[in-house]
């Protein structure tokens, strides 16, 4: 990317990369209600795994005094592009993201 992103650049650029629809998920509901809890409970699958990947950088170095960095980065990317692709799915953008941190810090 050459130019810099917006954080609503971002999220659309998520939107565009991972839709959810009937050709990537035959088993994604008709109705808009089943659509949305459809991609909630898919896109919290994404986000329990990259906190595994955080969770075994941290037994490891529990358990031996070691770790990696790299898999915990990615895992927080990846957090990062699932809890922007869950705001949009509930219909927020990123205004309303930045003023509900204002609001909740």
């Amino acid at each position: 990317m050459s130019e810099p992103l917006t954080l609503q650049g971002v999220m659309y650029y998520i939107g565009t990369r991972y839709p959810f629809d009937k050709s990537k998920y035959p088993r994604i509901p008709e109705d808009k209600r089943g659509q949305f809890m459809f991609a909630v409970n898919h896109t919290l699958l994404h986000i329990d795994k990259a906190i595994a990947k955080i969770s075994t950088e941290q037994e490891k170095f529990d358990h031996n005094g070691e770790y990696d960095t790299k898999p915990i980065n990615e895992a927080i990317v990846k957090l990062f592009i699932n809890t922007l692709k869950l705001a949009q799915e509930a219909g927020m953008g990123a205004d309303d993201l930045k003023a509900a941190v204002y609001d909740t810090i």
